[in-house]
């Protein structure tokens, strides 16, 4: 974290990298989005009630996985709850550290 504080390279990373291909990487998003829509979430219910947290995480993880290492991986159940737990650790690690 230290390093992001002190250096730009992210940044530079985001502007030069990402920035000019930033449709190539909405339009897999997208693609993602509507296959997890399909396998994620309950279809054909008149009512019934979900984890839409747990939901939500899984479509993020599989559209960041489909942007940025494409097929098999972004449909690879290990390797989304691997994405879904760091994210998850991660955040509750930042929130111990600013209680100490």
């Amino acid at each position: 974290m230290k390093f992001m504080q002190r250096s730009n390279l992210h940044v530079d990373v985001l502007k030069q990298k990402l920035a000019p291909k930033l449709y190539e990487y909405v339009e897999k998003a997208k693609e993602e989005l509507a296959y997890g829509w399909y396998i994620d979430l309950p279809h054909n219910q008149d009512s019934i009630d979900v984890n839409i947290e747990y939901h939500l995480r899984m479509l993020v993880a599989r559209m960041t996985a489909k942007m940025f290492m494409g097929n098999p991986t972004c449909r690879n159940l290990e390797w989304l709850k691997v994405a879904v737990d760091f994210s998850l650790n991660l955040a509750s690690y930042n929130l111990t550290l600013k209680n100490v």
